[in-house]
């Protein structure tokens, strides 16, 4: 199945949110968010929404909130759900993806 990318966020300097619905991931196949370009203290916060994205909750892993960093810059998405991402202001251009496998290829 080949991979099908998905730009969330477009590299940019700018601090930015999104709240962003995966169709491809409610069809229960696995999905990865990634970050480009951070470095030092710049994050992405990944949170969730259970009621359609009127209100979104930080997600969390291993008891701490989720958020992609310089050195872990990559999470992979097991089940359906809404995410929203907000980048802080980046030194260098940086951008979100999620990275998708095609079943109908």
């Amino acid at each position: 199945m080949p991979l099908t990318p998905t730009t969330i966020i477009e590299e940019t300097t700018d601090a930015v949110s999104t709240a962003v619905e995966f169709a491809v991931v409610q069809k229960m196949l696995p999905a990865t968010l990634s970050a480009t370009n951070l470095t030092a203290a710049e994050t992405v916060a990944v949170m969730f929404s259970v009621d359609g994205g009127t209100t979104f909750e930080a997600l969390a892993q291993d008891g701490a909130d989720l958020e992609l960093t310089a050195t872990s810059n990559v999470f992979s998405i097991q089940s359906p759900m809404m995410l929203g991402v907000t980048k802080s202001a980046t030194a260098s251009a940086s951008g979100v993806f999620i990275m998708t496998t095609n079943p109908d290829k």
